[in-house]
């Protein structure tokens, strides 16, 4: 699966908006477009800021199945 679908899905599994998961993860709303569009993949770097983002609003939310390490295994 490709990075972008990937991403989409933990966000409509969540329920957030790219807004929400850019405020989450400290990308910029410009950034996490590029990654949910398939334009762009991150570096180590962003994916941390992504994987932390994902997390934040998952625990937020109260979706326990969705934890730091899960997410990192599911992106590869």
């Amino acid at each position: 699966m490709k990075f972008s679908d990937l991403l989409n899905q933990y966000m409509e599994q969540i329920g957030c908006t790219a807004k929400e998961l850019s405020e989450a993860s400290g990308l910029s709303a410009a950034t996490l477009s590029r990654y949910c569009g398939g334009k762009r993949i991150p570096d180590n770097e962003q994916l941390n800021k992504i994987i932390k983002g994902i997390v934040s609003l998952a625990e937020n939310r109260n979706i326990p199945d969705i934890n730091a390490d899960n997410v990192r295994s599911s992106f590869g």
